[in-house]
């Protein structure tokens, strides 16, 4: 009968593994070495993968692009492609993360991302604890036009209740990114460049919460002295350069 059925499911499930999962080793980057964003997260994503069985990744016919490929080559029977359906792919993400099972990683481009907020909203209302990963974020996508431009992606993720949004500045601070945010409960969303930016950050240094903000002064305070006057409107010159943290409303 169905309810022996559901017993004895629920008798032979093993309880889900919520341990931390942390990257094997240190990012291995040097200072001054450059390294786009989205690299270092599929570089992240692959090793988080090696470290926990649960992690698992869904891209939307961009892998090669996000470099969640990184990830489908090492692990292809915990990827999921959810081609040029973006509200589906949140969806199955939402389904993964149910009950902790997984700790599931969808990504795509940022701007693709605004056709699924109904879903992204109403999985923050249900308590989801999935991480939405976007690449080529603001105008860095340049030459491409502005219909693959995110500009409304920081506005639209800070409106959703209890999103955290990561905003990493290089390749070592995105791969701790990705690493803090398998472990952040809720909804969580990973702003990734386009562009080739200066390691700045030590590797053996974790990110937390206070780390996130001394590296986003820094790095900030850098870009800013180091820009043109007349290039500081550019949204991609300062915001590409930072590491924005915005706590959970």
């Amino acid at each position: 009968t169905p309810n022996n059925t559901i017993g004895s499911l629920t008798k032979t499930t093993a309880p889900a593994d919520l341990s931390p999962i942390l990257l094997p080793s240190p990012p291995a980057y040097k200072k001054g070495e450059k390294m786009a964003t989205r690299r270092a997260y599929g570089t992240a994503l692959a090793r988080l993968g090696k470290s926990s069985q649960r992690v698992v990744a869904l891209d939307g016919d961009t892998k090669n692009s996000t470099f969640s490929d990184t990830f489908r080559k090492a692990f292809p029977e915990r990827y999921i492609e959810c081609f040029i359906a973006e509200q589906n792919m949140v969806g199955v993400a939402i389904g993964c993360a149910t009950r902790d099972r997984t700790v599931a990683f969808a990504s795509t481009f940022s701007a693709f991302l605004a056709r699924a907020y109904d879903q992204i909203r109403m999985g923050a209302i249900s308590q989801t604890n999935v991480n939405l990963v976007g690449s080529h974020c603001g105008v860095s996508i340049g030459e491409d036009g502005p219909s693959q431009m995110a500009l409304e992606d920081l506005a639209m993720f800070r409106a959703i209740p209890t999103c955290t949004v990561f905003y990493p500045s290089d390749a070592v601070s995105t791969e701790r990114a990705v690493e803090l945010s398998a472990n952040t409960k809720v909804d969580k969303r990973l702003v990734l460049g386009f562009f080739f930016f200066s390691t700045v950050m030590f590797p053996e240094k974790g990110l937390t919460m206070s780390s996130c903000f001394k590296h986003f002064h820094y790095v900030l305070r850098a870009s800013v002295s180091s820009v043109p006057v007349d290039r500081r409107l550019q949204s991609s010159i300062l915001q590409m350069r930072s590491l924005k943290w915005a706590l959970p409303r």
